[in-house]
């Protein structure tokens, strides 16, 4: 017989320590769902929330955890009494109680700048952060950065979001600022900061346009290697062509080289980490 009960999933907390709350359901085999509520172990007893420190944020999520479990086994009962239950595979059943899955409740909002930190804070690459930081301050042309919710980011900011970047940025100049916000919206997600309800981007396209091409041709290239310049540009001129040669090297790529092994050149590339 299905049955659901409450379930703080404390094996993968965040780096706050909070853990999220789950619906775990039982039926052929079992399955849990989350909720969009993240609580950290002290803050969850005999199935309540316990904050002390703020009884109107208590008050509110328990109210949500309550509404959101009920209309769980409410589900739970029309599918039993319409005879569908029993034939249902695990799949099915977790369709069904997803497609019931409601927003966070506004008393436990979500700041955007919370996560953009913590994730822009985990890139290695400089000028990956660089980007990052631009990105925030366009944002905040437009928005509170210090007020602004993952909710608040919904279709209609994307949009004027974007319209606001046309006035200063070409198509792919806003295309990077639009994917690191998209990427942080995937991030929330998979961290269980936010709901998926509340991403945006699935009516969203962003856009980008080729870039010209800029090939040289084989006179011109002839040209930049037998040209008779000046001692000092020598080694220049020579970095341009072992460039080409080695089939558009990225240049940080190049300076790292070490070695080379058996007559090949082998590296991992800086920007992705592939062979």
């Amino acid at each position: 017989m299905a049955s659901i009960k409450l379930y703080l999933d404390t094996r993968r907390p965040r780096k706050d320590g909070a853990c999220p709350l789950k619906l775990s359901v039982s039926h052929k085999g079992s399955f849990q769902i989350s909720i969009g509520v993240n609580l950290l172990p002290e803050q969850w007893k005999n199935n309540r929330v316990v904050m002390p420190d703020n009884l109107s944020k208590q008050k509110s999520l328990d109210r949500y955890i309550e509404n959101r479990l009920s209309s769980a086994n409410n589900i739970l009962y029309d599918l039993r009494t319409l005879g569908r239950l029993a034939s249902m595979t695990d799949r099915e059943l977790r369709r069904a109680l997803d497609a019931n899955s409601t927003i966070i409740p506004e008393a436990t909002p979500a700041l955007f700048k919370n996560h953009f930190e913590r994730f822009a804070g985990r890139k290695s690459n400089p000028r990956v952060r660089e980007l990052y930081g631009i990105t925030r301050k366009k944002i905040s042309e437009v928005s509170d950065w210090d007020t602004l919710q993952f909710v608040n980011m919904n279709l209609a900011w994307l949009r004027e979001f974007e319209a606001h970047l046309a006035k200063t940025c070409k198509v792919n100049s806003r295309a990077i600022h639009l994917r690191n916000i998209r990427a942080i919206f995937n991030d929330a997600i998979d961290e269980e900061v936010i709901d998926q309800n509340t991403y945006p981007f699935r009516k969203f396209k962003i856009k980008k346009e080729a870039t010209a091409k800029r090939s040289l041709s084989v006179d011109d290239l002839r040209t930049i290697r037998d040209y008779p310049c000046e001692p000092h540009m020598e080694k220049y001129r020579d970095m341009f062509m072992l460039i080409f040669y080695l089939i558009g090297i990225n240049t940080v790529d190049l300076f790292q080289l070490r070695e080379i092994r058996d007559g090949r050149i082998e590296y991992r590339r800086s920007k992705t980490g592939r062979l």
